[in-house]
């Protein structure tokens, strides 16, 4: 992220993004909002944008994710338990794995409706184990 000029963030500001954890968050200015790049030291990346068009947000994703490259096997996952959903918030997830693996890549979008939201759009990125 700095090999592109994005700031990084001070530690009292990156606590949030980082959900207390320990890590690095970076700024990144765009035309149309202001995005945050976090990433954990265990190995959690999550992207939030200040404003996000919902709707968009989720057929992008669901575009970029719901197809994994092969040999990699693409599964749509129950995200109740993985975040808010609500009258505001939705939450929606995807993995990829091969059918004998242990773990799986977990993405996971998070949306809000509420103009006010710290961000109205927040995707992450993770290593985890496989639920069988």
């Amino acid at each position: 992220m700095g090999e592109i000029g994005a700031p990084e963030a001070p530690p009292e500001k990156a606590e949030f993004f980082l959900g207390g954890k320990p890590g690095k968050a970076w700024f990144v200015i765009a035309p149309s909002t202001t995005y945050v790049v976090a990433l954990r030291d265990d190995m959690l990346c999550a992207v939030f944008a200040q404003r996000a068009n919902s709707d968009q947000a989720r057929k992008g994703f669901s575009a970029l994710v719901g197809e994994a490259p092969s040999p990699l096997v693409a599964r749509f996952q129950d995200a109740t338990p993985i975040g808010p959903n609500d009258a505001y918030t939705f939450t929606m997830a995807y993995s990829w794995s091969r059918p004998e693996d242990k773990d799986e890549l977990l993405f996971v979008l998070t949306t809000s409706e509420k103009s006010e939201a710290t961000a109205q759009a927040m995707i992450s990125m993770s290593l985890v184990g496989k639920d069988n």
